[in-house]
């Protein structure tokens, strides 16, 4: 039943396959280069390979360990401060990745230290340094300290390091007027090398006109020939935050001229295709069937098991796993957060176990090709072992916390709930249901519109949405996610998935908020509402919101580029107006005033 999410895999997807153990390859060698001769040279090649693998093929975490040991034995085999700093930084871009945000920050002072003493400010990775220096303090909640990092790593970075300095620019939440001319004269520049582009306004006219501007176009070579050679998707994010600045500048017409320019940047360069995803579902619709076991004739024992392990038969019946999942960008990292602030709940973010346990479950449920009926108590064993891990990956970071702490802190206890939120769980539900049958899913919904600009808005940096940078997929994605979603909600039991919609939430926080505790069996603590207060990391693109109260500001902020989106309300026309419906029976607004605040 589950073999044809396997068997039939696409030729690009074979394809991708077979780079993975080439690259798996390449480790081992680098393990056994590294053994035989423990230099700086072997040791530095082994992290960044670890490093990159970890980036490209996530899978929890388990490769961090070896790579930081690989950095830090690169750090000790050599005496140059300019090889050791660079080293440091790469360590601390590895802690921050995973979520050691303090013990990235030491690092990153030594990286400093090391730099100043030696005369290496005008240097990458001292730039570097201090943009993740950035990253690492917003993610602790200090955003006033985040964005002295962001200024300090813009002024290291010009006619240094071009693609810091776009990033940097791309972190800001707020632009002065100097940033926003800065950035101008940067993309002026940049659109002179794309084309030989004459500067808006200038051509034509009299030859006065034309001389000013060549006069001013030559200002511009002479001022920004440094970013000459900025890759394109390092030009990218300038006009991402060229499109932040004039939208908190309330002219929405420049912004989206931005904005629009950043995303045919990013689909330039990373190609997207997504009949891989098309068939991808439909696979997994087609191997897991509504269930009409209560029809059959046949006798249980003659019965296809995998029905039967849908409705509860089979599996380990922990209550601790709380799976978040749904579309980017719909409040997944306010739901977290808000139970992640309970005393008994750990938010893990996603650093999931489950991606390394599905070859696993697959084999103990005879995706191999074998047809013969698992047993459920390996099914169990499979879902036993997940929850012990994410028991020890909450554990770790409870003595990690309690290290750096100078108050008494508590001996840690097992979480009655952990939540996973990788999103893209949505897919693996029917793995999820049979593997761990008394875990809740908490699916997390928003307008589909304001989903669709909030994705084309947002800079992403991570892995999993390569869809996010034309309009029309975003609108093919939020579709799949919703007929992926739907089809789980009709075949499992009831009380397994609860909708949480974003514009409940932020309406009626409270009352939301005691739904959620209620349905993932956890008493009700109101320390939950000040969960903006709650210190931990978060590593998503919605860190600004969790640092803060709700507000309501976010929502129905699409009609402000209506006419731009129009494509994607034709393409979603009978969704929306199913969600729309939806709010209207919960007696909540779908589309409210929009404030202040430019958070999407």
């Amino acid at each position: 039943m589950l073999l044809v999410l396997f068997v039939g895999l696409p030729a690009c997807r074979a394809q991708a396959l077979g780079i993975r153990e080439q690259q798996y390859q390449e480790l081992d060698r680098l393990r056994e280069a590294a053994k035989r001769h423990p230099d700086y040279q072997h040791h530095l090649e082994l992290a960044m390979h670890l490093h990159s693998l970890d980036q490209q093929y996530p899978d929890g975490g388990t490769r961090i360990a070896e790579a930081e040991q690989a950095y830090r034995d690169a750090v000790d085999a050599t005496s140059s401060p300019a090889a050791a700093a660079a080293v440091l930084s790469n360590l601390a871009a590895l802690l921050l990745s995973a979520g050691r945000l303090n013990e990235c920050l030491s690092v990153i002072d030594d990286c400093l230290k090391i730099s100043t003493g030696a005369h290496l400010q005008q240097t990458v990775f001292f730039a570097g340094a201090l943009f993740n220096r950035g990253k690492a303090l917003g993610q602790l909640g200090r955003p006033e300290a985040a964005t002295a990092a962001f200024e300090a790593a813009i002024a290291a970075s010009r006619r240094v390091s071009p693609g810091t300095f776009t990033k940097a620019y791309a972190s800001l939440s707020k632009f002065s007027d100097a940033h926003i001319a800065e950035m101008d004269a940067a993309a002026q520049y940049l659109q002179l090398q794309e084309g030989g582009a004459r500067l808006a306004g200038t051509g034509g006219g009299t030859a006065g006109k034309k001389r000013r501007r060549q006069n001013k176009e030559a200002d511009l070579v002479a001022e920004w020939q440094w970013l000459k050679d900025t890759p394109p998707i390092d030009q990218s994010w300038l006009h991402f935050a060229l499109f932040a600045a004039y939208q908190t500048k309330g002219d929405y017409s420049t912004a989206w001229r931005y904005l629009a320019k950043a995303n045919d940047i990013h689909r330039s360069v990373q190609q997207y295709t997504r009949d891989q995803d098309t068939k991808l579902s439909r696979a997994i619709l087609d191997a897991f069937p509504k269930p009409h076991v209560q029809d059959s004739p046949l006798k249980p024992e003659k019965l296809d098991p995998y029905p039967l392990y849908l409705q509860g038969q089979a599996g380990h019946d922990s209550q601790v796993p709380v799976f978040v999942v749904g579309m980017p960008r719909s409040g997944s990292t306010l739901v977290e957060q808000i139970l992640a602030s309970h005393t008994m709940a750990f938010g893990a973010g996603e650093d999931t176990a489950l991606a390394p346990l599905l070859p696993e479950l697959t084999g103990v449920l005879g995706g191999g090709g074998s047809r013969t009926k698992p047993e459920p108590r390996r099914v169990a064993a499979v879902g036993a072992k997940y929850v012990a891990i994410m028991q020890e990956k909450a554990r770790q970071r409870h003595e990690m916390e309690a290290n750096k702490s100078s108050d008494p802190v508590s001996p840690h206890q097992p979480y009655q709930r952990i939540v996973d939120k990788m999103l893209r769980n949505a897919f693996n539900l029917g793995h999820i249901a049979i593997m761990l049958p008394a875990a809740k899913v908490l699916h997390v919904k928003r307008h589909p519109m304001d989903v669709a600009l909030s994705c084309y808005a947002q800079p992403f940096e991570g892995r999993g949405t390569p869809w996010a940078w034309s309009l029309d997929d975003i609108a093919h994605q939020i579709q799949l996610t919703h007929d992926m979603m739907k089809h789980w909600t009709n075949i499992l039991p009831e009380g397994r998935i609860m909708d949480v919609p974003y514009e409940a939430l932020v309406a009626n926080q409270e009352a939301t908020s005691r739904e959620i505790l209620k349905f993932v069996g956890l008493t009700w603590e109101s320390g939950v509402l000040k969960f903006h207060e709650t210190v931990r990391s978060v590593q998503t693109a919605s860190l600004g919101q969790v640092r803060q109260k709700l507000y309501t500001s976010a929502v129905g902020k699409w009609r402000r580029y209506e006419e731009q989106l129009q494509p994607v309300y034709e393409q979603l026309q009978p969704l929306i107006e199913e969600y729309e419906a939806q709010l209207q029976a919960l007696d909540v607004a779908a589309s409210q005033h929009v404030g202040a605040k430019d958070e999407l």
